[in-house]
């Protein structure tokens, strides 16, 4: 069988972090609400109002500490699809996200090579794609590379397939701007645990 490193040019392998991730919600839409799920095994929904180097404020409520956060969510029914962010390494959630034509994993390997595609086959201890694969215990990072969430109005509008009342829908969504979500780092501690969500009273 091929490798994933079969063909493909080795680029220089740069330090990824979940640092990365979580500065990228200050340019996130924040007409819209998340779901918080925090590591104690609680969940909230949220407006966001703003990001510092160690807190995330909301437009209403007391702000939560980043090392607090598990996850942050689009969506209320906890489909991996609508991750924003994870502030953990782990190969359940790289095995569990939804690939679409909205979204794609990026894979770079620890020898440097980059594969990026929206067909991945992921079992415990590997990817696979288009006849190739990598075992797990050759990949650095995962990455999920999705577009920015919509707006509340853009989120019906698309709903009702009526796209050409929200200009970022246009061309594809290619107005949206991306995210790159950190799920998975060989070198960080991995958390393979069930992300719980039992409502803050």
């Amino acid at each position: 069988m091929n490798t994933l490193s079969a063909g493909l040019i080795l680029l220089p392998i740069l330090a990824i972090s979940l640092e990365d991730n979580w500065r990228q919600l200050g340019h996130v839409t924040h007409d819209r609400d998340y779901r918080l799920y925090l590591r104690d095994g609680t969940c909230q929904d949220v407006q966001l109002k703003s990001v510092s180097a160690d807190d995330l404020t909301f437009k209403t409520g007391s702000p939560a500490k980043r090392s607090a956060i598990v996850r942050i969510s689009e969506s209320t029914s906890g489909n991996p699809l609508s991750i924003v962010f994870s502030g953990r390494s782990s190969w359940l959630d790289v095995r569990d996200v939804s690939q679409s034509h909205r979204a794609q994993l990026r894979v770079i390997s620890k020898q440097g090579a980059e594969w990026n595609a929206k067909d991945m086959l992921i079992d415990q201890d590997s990817i696979q794609s288009a006849g190739k694969t990598l075992a797990k215990a050759d990949v650095r990072y995962v990455q999920y590379i999705r577009f920015k969430p919509l707006t509340h109005t853009e989120s019906y509008l698309d709903t009702e397939s009526a796209p050409i009342f929200a200009p970022r829908l246009w061309f594809g969504g290619a107005w949206l701007g991306k995210l790159t979500v950190l799920l998975y780092a060989a070198d960080l501690a991995e958390d393979n645990s069930s992300v719980m969500c039992q409502p803050r009273p």
